[in-house]
């Protein structure tokens, strides 16, 4: 499915292909992500930004060891980042290789994820897990927050695997929209009270 919160909101699909759903262009996108889930059916889902890329043999295997092990909530591979050259995609480098996080003690494996930070928003998950966990992310106002927020809730609820495969390309082009409070250093030079407030 398309959860469309472009400004223009013009894009043409034809008969039988994704359903479309519309939001106002400043939606927040965890809050977007969400609202979506309403209207997923499935048992697993995964997220991806308009400008990024799935790997279907990747999300596969990934499917593959949430469907053996009740334990693990939510699988990535890795990912690799790109830009357009040419109207081609051009590899710019690898990212974050991590390991599984599948320690028995809920602390730990949050010590684990923020000790060695990778961002989950874009793992496949087991959807009612993920609707937990943006329920209670969602409470805070930054995107990094709720980013951060998210994946400690996520370790919390269980193990996360990583899987030797790539399962996602993220564009490293300059989107248009410019977030704010995103990252740590760049909220701590403009409101340093307000990052540790959050946090």
């Amino acid at each position: 499915m398309v959860l469309d919160s472009s400004d223009t909101q013009n894009i043409q699909y034809n008969e039988g292909e994704p359903d479309t759903y519309h939001y106002p262009s400043d939606t927040h996108p965890f809050d977007k992500f969400l609202s979506g889930l309403q209207y997923v059916k499935t048992e697993y889902c995964a997220l991806c930004a308009d400008d990024d890329l799935v790997m279907p043999a990747g999300i596969e295997a990934c499917l593959s060891v949430l469907r053996i092990h009740p334990s693990v909530v939510c699988t990535h591979g890795f990912a690799f980042s790109f830009i357009e050259r040419d109207d081609k995609p051009s590899l710019q480098s690898a990212l974050r290789l991590t390991d599984s996080i599948t320690d028995t003690s809920p602390l730990v494996r949050v010590a684990e994820l923020l000790g060695n930070y990778r961002a989950l928003t874009y793992a496949v998950y087991r959807t009612d897990i993920l609707r937990k966990v943006l329920t209670e992310a969602n409470k805070l106002d930054s995107l990094l927050g709720r980013e951060l927020l998210a994946g400690a809730l996520t370790a919390v609820a269980g193990n996360v695997v990583h899987i030797p495969c790539f399962s996602h390309g993220r564009s490293g082009e300059q989107g248009e929209r410019r977030y704010t409070n995103w990252h740590p250093l760049e909220w701590f030079i403009k409101d340093a009270p307000g990052l540790i407030a959050e946090y």
